[in-house]
């Protein structure tokens, strides 16, 4: 029975798949978000309320989207840091399995 903590790199390579598709599903979700409000036309109206309600409504819309657009994009960071985590982590499991087959000390 092994303690402590254990990497499985294949096992974090299929894993990163998951942020990709979430990323993704995220992306298309905002598009069609953007694609039913542009749709609406405009929607606050052209009187003197309408127009008030817009100058809160638009600005704050466009942060709400940019916002969105970095959450999808840091999702998909994390996919490849996790594709670099399990690289890394081969590397030095190999690096230190011939350390030791040539009979030095693993540090």
């Amino acid at each position: 029975m092994q303690d402590g903590f254990v990497v499985s790199p294949p096992q974090i390579h299929h894993e990163a798949g998951t942020f990709t598709q979430g990323s993704t599903e995220l992306s298309a979700a905002l598009d069609q978000w953007r694609t039913s409000l542009n749709a609406l036309g405009n929607l606050c109206g052209t009187d003197q309320p309408g127009l008030a309600f817009a100058s809160y409504l638009n600005p704050s819309r466009h942060v709400v989207e940019k916002n969105l657009e970095s959450l999808a994009l840091g999702i998909m960071s994390v996919h490849e840091g996790l594709h670099t985590m399990a690289d890394n982590s081969a590397d030095v499991d190999q690096g230190n399995a011939s350390s030791l087959s040539a009979g030095h000390a693993v540090e």
